[in-house]
């Protein structure tokens, strides 16, 4: 029997990787891997989850210098709402080869190029 350890560290922690953008309404469409594994761009909170238009499902992060996040065309989470994430984690899978990203900060959206 192996021993119990209640400091559970997760494994992933990766970085954005994408192959081609564009941009699409308040922010950005990237071209990436089918089902891809979406990790977190800064720490932050979970601030929202659940659907909008022209995107489906998304989650949006607070993150810690104050920008906000939205990640949409996602069909899968991995977080819950009121979470804190740290840069690299997992938040969650794109249900095809896109993910959609907008970056909003005192109420005007970014521009990332």
């Amino acid at each position: 029997m192996l021993p119990s350890n209640n400091n559970v560290v997760s494994v992933f922690n990766e970085k954005l990787d994408y192959k081609n953008s564009e941009k699409y309404l308040d922010g950005y469409k990237l071209e990436v891997n089918n089902n891809y594994l979406v990790p977190s761009l800064l720490d932050g909170v979970i601030s929202y989850i659940g659907e909008k238009e022209d995107i489906g499902n998304v989650i949006v992060v607070e993150q810690t210098d104050g920008v906000t996040v939205t990640y949409g065309y996602l069909k899968n989470n991995n977080v819950k709402l009121y979470d804190h994430i740290e840069k690299g984690s997992l938040i969650g899978e794109t249900k095809d080869n896109y993910l959609y990203l907008s970056f909003l900060k005192d109420k005007d959206y970014l521009d990332i190029k």
